[in-house]
């Protein structure tokens, strides 16, 4: 018999319920509040609704992309009859995660969805990790767009593997792209047993010249510049360490 939601999860979710139908009433934007209210209320409320999607929670991070990616999963999932928790409005840090199990939620806090999908800002993945368990991370790829906010890819990627270090479950299935030498790098520190590499494999759409700013020129084993056999996009190619 499935336990039943906490007093706090009940109350959080009768609380962004009335949030989003206030919202929607007034014919505002704000996708994301709920989710706020929901979590003021119970701070655990991610991690409770997270346990109940027992086929599990796809976790989609890379700077650029993961809208597009997420919502191809999430519609190849939605063709096949399968209800799933979404958070399709593009609200990807907590608050907007909080928002989408709040509409496959009943007032009580049971989740009418067996498997989530979740894109999750760059920032926010350690933190999302931290409260949930993913059955699927996929990395794809880490670009400057988010240097102003976030400091550098360097900074990130180290946050990103510190957090899979510590939270990621053994039988959890990690995919990371591989033309992305910083992520490449990531994984092989790692040494997860359930890695996956994906990248594409069709050599002739390489460029002898990157068509974007490189953000990655130099090897995160040895501090030399990459050698590159051919770029797909910036520095996303076919490429060897030096050394």
């Amino acid at each position: 018999m499935t336990k039943p939601p906490s007093l706090a999860l009940t109350a959080a979710t009768i609380a962004g319920k009335i949030c989003s139908l206030t919202v929607r009433s007034l014919g505002s934007g704000g996708e994301a509040l709920p989710g706020l209210v929901a979590k003021r209320i119970d701070s655990t409320a991610l991690r409770s609704f997270g346990r109940q999607c027992k086929d599990g929670i796809v976790l989609v991070c890379g700077t650029n992309g993961k809208t597009t990616v997420s919502r191809l999963i999430a519609d190849f999932l939605t063709e096949s009859g399968q209800p799933i928790v979404h958070n399709r409005s593009g609200s990807n840090m907590t608050r907007g995660h909080l928002a989408a199990f709040l509409e496959q939620a009943d007032w009580l806090g049971r989740v009418h969805a067996d498997l989530a999908i979740l894109e999750v800002d760059e920032a926010v993945l350690p933190e999302t990790l931290s409260q949930i368990s993913p059955r699927i991370v996929l990395l794809h790829n880490l670009f400057r767009d988010q240097l102003d906010r976030y400091g550098e890819v360097d900074t990130i990627r180290r946050n990103w593997e510190a957090a899979l270090r510590r939270h990621l479950a053994a039988d959890a299935i990690l995919t990371v792209n591989a033309d992305d030498p910083n992520l490449a790098y990531l994984a092989s520190q790692l040494d997860h047993r359930q890695t996956i590499y994906y990248g594409i494999d069709d050599q002739s759409l390489l460029t002898s010249n990157p068509d974007s700013a490189v953000d990655a020129y130099l090897s995160p084993v040895s501090g030399k510049p990459l050698q590159y056999t051919g770029y797909f996009y910036s520095h996303l190619g076919i490429y060897a360490d030096p050394d």
